[in-house]
C-alpha cells in the first residue's frame, strides 16, 4: 500500500494511467481524490477537499455518511441516482488516529520543512503546529520524548516519506 500512495503522484505527473496496479478487479485507475462520504438520500457522494461533488457508482461496501479519506478510482460512464460527475472507487485509503509515541524533530526537507514527531522510520509531520502556540512546535523541545494522538491525513502530497497528520492532544513525557 505504501508504494501506490508514493508511486501513484508520479505516474499521474507523467501521465500514466495503472490497469490493474495491485488494485482490486480490473481498475484503471483516472481518479485520485481526498475527501468525505456523503449520503444524499440513497445515493452516495463523494465530496472531495475542494467541494466538488462526484456520485459512487461502485457498491457501497462499507463506506457511510461522514467518512474521510483518499479515492483511487475512475470516472463511470453513467449515473445510477444523481446528476454529479460519476466514478467508480478501485480503492479508499481513509484517514485515521494512532496514538504514537516518539521524539520531536525538525526536519528540513525543501519540499515539506517542519516539526515532526519522529517513530522509528516514520515521521508524523505535524500540520498544526500553530493550534499550541509555541507550546509544540519550538526548537526548546527538540529531542524530547513525545506521546501524541494524531489524525493521519491519506491524500496524495509531495511530503514523500512524511505522514501527514494533525496533532489532537499530546503529553512531553520524561
Amino acid at each position: 500500500m505504501k508504494w501506490i500512495k508514493t508511486l501513484l503522484p508520479v505516474l499521474l505527473i507523467c501521465g500514466v494511467a495503472l490497469p490493474g496496479a495491485g488494485l482490486p478487479g480490473n481498475c484503471t485507475l483516472n481518479f485520485i481524490s481526498h475527501g468525505t462520504f456523503r449520503d444524499s438520500g440513497g445515493c452516495l457522494l463523494f465530496e472531495d477537499d475542494l467541494g466538488n461533488l462526484y456520485e459512487v457508482v461502485t457498491p457501497r461496501g462499507v463506506w457511510q455518511e461522514g467518512m474521510t479519506g483518499t479515492v483511487y478510482g475512475h470516472f463511470a460512464e453513467e449515473n445510477v441516482c444523481s446528476t454529479e460527475t460519476a466514478i467508480g472507487i478501485c480503492l479508499f485509503d481513509a484517514d485515521y488516529t494512532r496514538t504514537v509515541t516518539g521524539r520531536l524533530e525538525f526536519i528540513e526537507f525543501v519540499e515539506c520543512p517542519g516539526f515532526v514527531i519522529a517513530v522509528g522510520e516514520t515521521n508524523y509531520l505535524i500540520r498544526n503546529c500553530e493550534d499550541f502556540d509555541k507550546h509544540l512546535c519550538n526548537n526548546g523541545f527538540l529531542g524530547q520524548r513525545i506521546r501524541a494522538e494524531v489524525l493521519v491525513d491519506t491524500g496524495v502530497s509531495i511530503c514523500l516519506g512524511m505522514t501527514r497528520s494533525t496533532v489532537l492532544s499530546y503529553e512531553f513525557l520524561e
